[in-house]
């Protein structure tokens, strides 16, 4: 049998099919055994998927390559010479179409690939296109129909079937998917891509759920956002009515998903800090948990890493001054940052530690600057110098942990408060002046008054 056969039917359907050929030699018809093949006159049509037919196959019959299998002539006549390709019958009208389904021109040719990450923003659709499975058909068809502000009805929703109408009877716009053969992929068969419907402003196929999941990153960066502002913003991008209920629920679903990805990050947190000191050797990574009977599980409260090579890198090469500050961090459980910032010998800022609190108290300045004081080794205290803001209870927590260090405030606000008062660029220079002074006379010379007036 030929390859082409073959790859067309496969081995086992072709093994039911019968051959149907009559050879006139010398006006005379030759029936016999050719090389295993039963020659018969018989027809037989084999059913395809889909209601397609394809007859008069050839039966090839495994047999053994004795000198009886061979031709048998009759009288003197001599053997045959038969084909080795298969005679198709196409008059058969159920036969013409088979080209268009044929499975090695499905594989031949380059379908398009609907691309999830990419295409769903602009959805284009075109016969042939390729989808990974039924959900990413039906979001695809879903976003379309919302910027296209029609409506979209499915009226066939199976796994391997899909069929999107237009929600207007009267109108024609259809898309329809299938399985591919042999394949677990689904293939837009039918698309009647013209919309001529009128336009909706409020969409049926607008749901929360969707809203839900084009909003959750802005709601994740700003949870308090108010519901007004959320639907006038939900309106001006996609150009559709949306109700106030709508909104209220997506905002509620997109923070219940948001709030489910934190929970799972903190219950992984132990795996974050044993990665950490497997990865850089000398790292310190002390975590502190609220363990109480009522809550069941414990509840974090504060985090503090320290590199290993960071650690180091500040004993040789920084020089001995520590600056301290907090930020607060924006997500669903806020809380506050602390770092720990050195000077290299590049002038340039060097990051020693850095801590996850719930506030900045002077419990968590305590417990923050024990485990520094540790990891730095600051036994001489006269030799270093931290400098700050006005934290709150951060200068109680120095005069506990480093009470002989010496402590200096950063410029930073109080510029801020003197610009307030001295606009003039005359007196911002001063102040600069006046902070730079290594000695007094300088310092006197900054503030551009006698010693005896300046305070």
């Amino acid at each position: 049998m030929s390859h082409r056969v073959k790859c067309a039917f496969g081995k086992k359907r072709c093994g039911s099919l019968r051959r149907t050929k009559t050879v006139h030699h010398k006006d005379k018809v030759v029936q016999g055994r050719v090389d295993g093949v039963r020659i018969e006159f018989q027809r037989h049509s084999m059913m395809l998927r889909s209601g397609r037919r394809l007859a008069n196959a050839v039966d090839f019959e495994d047999e053994n390559d004795d000198a009886s299998d061979r031709v048998k002539e009759t009288g003197n006549e001599a053997a045959p010479d038969w084909p080795t390709d298969v005679e198709l019958d196409y008059e058969d009208s159920e036969c013409k179409d088979y080209a268009k389904y044929n499975f090695d021109e499905e594989v031949d040719k380059n379908w398009l690939e609907f691309n999830a990450a990419t295409d769903m923003a602009d959805p284009k659709f075109e016969i042939g296109m390729l989808f990974s499975d039924c959900k990413v058909f039906m979001a695809a068809a879903k976003d379309y129909s919302i910027l296209q502000n029609r409506d979209v009805v499915f009226i066939r929703n199976e796994a391997l079937k899909l069929k999107a109408v237009c929600g207007d009877p009267d109108y024609g716009w259809m898309m329809y998917a299938s399985k591919m053969q042999h394949e677990n992929t689904l293939q837009m068969k039918t698309y009647v891509g013209e919309y001529t419907c009128t336009q909706l402003w409020e969409n049926p196929t607008v749901k929360s759920t969707w809203i839900s999941k084009k909003y959750v990153h802005t709601l994740k960066s700003n949870p308090q956002w108010p519901v007004r502002s959320f639907k006038q913003t939900v309106e001006n991008d996609y150009n559709i009515g949306v109700s106030r209920q709508q909104v209220y629920r997506a905002k509620d679903k997109a923070l219940k998903l948001i709030e489910g990805s934190f929970n799972e990050q903190y219950s992984r947190i132990w795996n974050y800090c044993e990665e950490l000191r497997k990865s850089n050797l000398g790292t310190t990574a002390m975590v502190k948990c609220d363990f109480q009977q009522q809550l069941g599980q414990p509840k974090f409260q504060r985090l503090y890493d320290c590199l290993g090579a960071a650690k180091e890198g500040f004993k040789v090469g920084c020089r001995h001054i520590i600056g301290l500050d907090g930020c607060f961090l924006k997500s669903v459980y806020a809380g506050q940052l602390l770092t720990a910032v050195g000077i290299d010998a590049n002038n340039e800022t060097w990051v020693i530690a850095y801590a996850v609190v719930k506030s900045k108290c002077k419990e968590s300045w305590i417990w923050f600057l024990e485990l520094l004081v540790k990891d730095c080794l600051i036994v001489n205290q006269f030799g270093f110098t931290f400098i700050s803001d006005k934290q709150k209870g951060l200068l109680p927590a120095f005069e506990q942990v480093v009470p002989n260090c010496d402590h200096k405030f950063c410029a930073r606000h109080p510029f801020s408060n003197y610009r307030v008062f001295f606009k003039a660029k005359s007196v911002r220079d001063k102040f600069w002046e006046a902070l730079y002074a290594t000695t007094v006379p300088l310092l006197y010379k900054g503030h551009g008054r006698p010693e005896k007036t300046v305070k």
